[in-house]
């Protein structure tokens, strides 16, 4: 057991590339990180098989309603802002806007590549590239393998994946743990919301993708969503507080022509 008594500030990239020599520390994120110009390579990335957890991130990552903005990441495996994290780890309450994995990356994901640890109140946009058409390989929006230890709760992704094979989830890649209370949105690509979720161990909890705006609207959608967390809205798509509004599109449309919608009579 260990008790963590106090934390260092995240202010700069400089401070994001010195956790990598703590995989243990205690860090919470303090102002909002532009990444434009700078190659990221994940915290705690594989190192090779077998892989002591101990090697893996297990500390405490708080973003604080932060965002972290044009993260280009360096191709190769367990690619994303995190690599690989253990039982022991936290991720949670930032954003991350544009975040672009390689195409000949393989198992990324843009918060965690490998999770064993929990990933919480998490917004991001993200563009997957993928050239390996392996189970092994999977990529995904928010997580590319979740171990049966790896808990994802209340997290929205919006996915760009033009570009993919058959082994890309817009939430996960391979999920043998528990997603709940997450959506993903993926206008330009038809992807399962994980690409492969083991019977046994994987499972979904009102966790879903869209590929359209229409089917945002129904009368119990969200209804299990916690609302201190979640903004529920019957005129917008459903966000986490303190963090950016969520569109399908870069101009908003409220309604689409030749598109049917159910309405609720009681917001009309």
């Amino acid at each position: 057991t260990c008790i963590i008594t106090s934390y260092k500030t995240v202010s700069t990239i400089a401070d994001m590339e010195g956790i990598k020599v703590d995989y243990n520390g205690w860090f919470k994120l303090v102002n909002d990180i532009d990444f434009t110009g700078h190659a990221w390579s994940s915290i705690a990335p594989w190192m090779g098989d077998p892989v002591n957890p101990e090697w893996y991130f297990g500390g405490i990552f708080d973003g604080q309603g932060y965002t972290l903005s044009n993260i280009n990441c360096l191709s190769g495996w367990h690619q994303g802002l995190f690599g690989l994290i253990n039982e022991n780890a936290i991720v949670k309450n930032f954003s991350i806007v544009n975040l672009v994995n390689q195409a000949t990356s393989n198992k990324s994901g843009s918060v965690v590549s490998l999770n064993y640890g929990r990933v919480e109140n998490v917004y991001v946009e993200t563009t997957i590239l993928g050239d390996s058409q392996s189970m092994w390989n999977a990529h995904g929006g928010l997580i590319a393998t979740n171990h049966p230890t790896g808990v994802v709760k209340n997290c929205i992704v919006k996915v760009n994946a033009t570009r993919v094979f058959k082994n890309t989830g817009a939430l996960c890649g391979y999920n043998c743990g528990i997603f709940e209370n997450c959506y993903a949105i993926c206008t330009d690509a038809v992807l399962p919301t994980v690409f492969t979720q083991t019977s046994d161990l994987g499972e979904l909890i009102n966790s879903y993708t869209y590929t359209d705006e229409a089917m945002l609207y129904g009368e119990n959608l969200f209804k299990e969503y916690d609302k201190n967390i979640w903004n529920i809205s019957d005129y917008a798509v459903a966000s986490l507080y303190s963090y950016p509004n969520v569109e399908f599109n870069a101009v908003d449309t409220y309604l689409t022509v030749g598109k049917e919608y159910v309405i609720n009579p009681f917001n009309v």
